[in-house]
């Protein structure tokens, strides 16, 4: 009896022992990284300076969701949405604006805040330049940011609003003379960093540039010149994945929220350039998808 007894406690531990060790390695897996994914869009800084920037963000997107967040800041727009479409990101900012409001009109996203100050992109005039309507624009040279960011794909838009049509646009190398023979085309380059196209507007350069908000507001404040503000758009947007529960994505909310309320909150945003976040809608974001793809 002593030893069927022993017999028995011993097999007892041994299955509570596998037991355990089961439960431990199913909830392991079936833990979930939680990935905040962040689209800078045209920026001059490297991923490891953007994931150091965001980090704080982050943490106060930890306090409320009681989940580990980890920063995925991506300089690359190739290579965000190959991530992106991998459903590498759990949570995602998009300062190219278009592209989350692609993802929302594809319900591959859900917004949850942006950014209240709308996004004001704008052309600045090289001294002496004027422009009044589409037929100044021909023949003249305009320096836009890289073709895959907001601000070119507003500027896109805003030649088809002024009915100048794809045909009539060519696209040259930054190098390249401007051919005589395309006097009647409206000629079109593209430079990484949006600082230098204020800088060889302003030094004549090119005849026209199309700038950020951020580069524009600096324009206006060094009285440099003429400009003209493009449509105005929804903010910087912070969405979730679809495949999140609405009792997450309404927490993450709240979270974001609140950063407005505190004095730590608010200073976070300040670093980051937000000036304050509210609630963002489906319907904003697929009218700029709407206005982008008009024909």
């Amino acid at each position: 009896m002593f030893i069927a007894s022993q017999l028995k406690k011993r097999v007892t531990a041994i299955c509570m022992a596998t037991f355990c060790s089961i439960a431990f390695t199913n909830a392991n897996a079936n833990a979930k990284n939680i990935i905040f994914c962040i689209n800078e869009g045209g920026t001059s800084k490297s991923v490891s300076e953007l994931n150091l920037e965001y980090e704080p963000l982050a943490k106060a997107m930890n306090l409320a969701n009681g989940q580990t967040i980890s920063v995925a800041a991506y300089v690359d727009i190739s290579t965000f949405k190959v991530e992106e479409d991998k459903g590498g990101c759990s949570y995602t900012l998009y300062k190219s604006i278009d592209r989350g409001a692609a993802q929302i009109s594809d319900g591959k996203v859900r917004p949850i805040v942006k950014t209240k100050r709308d996004y004001v992109a704008g052309i600045i005039f090289a001294p002496k330049m004027t422009f009044t309507d589409s037929k100044d624009l021909y023949g003249k040279d305009i320096l836009l940011p890289p073709k895959h960011t907001f601000t070119s794909a507003l500027m896109y838009a805003y030649l088809n609003d002024i009915g100048i049509k794809a045909s009539d646009i060519i696209e040259l190398p930054l190098t390249a003379a401007l051919p005589t023979t395309e006097t009647k085309k409206v000629v079109v380059r593209h430079i990484k960093f949006q600082d230098a196209i204020a800088e060889t507007v302003n030094d004549t350069w090119y005849q026209f540039g199309v700038v950020n908000p951020g580069v524009l507001k600096t324009w206006k404040e060094k009285k440099r010149g003429n400009f003209k503000e493009l449509r105005a758009m929804p903010g910087w947007l912070l969405a979730a994945n679809s495949n999140l529960s609405e009792r997450d994505v309404a927490a993450m909310q709240e979270s974001l929220l609140a950063l407005n309320k505190s004095t730590e909150g608010r200073e976070l945003l300040k670093k980051l350039k937000f000036d304050e976040l509210v609630p963002a809608t489906v319907e904003e974001y697929k009218q700029v998808h709407t206005y982008l793809h008009r024909t």
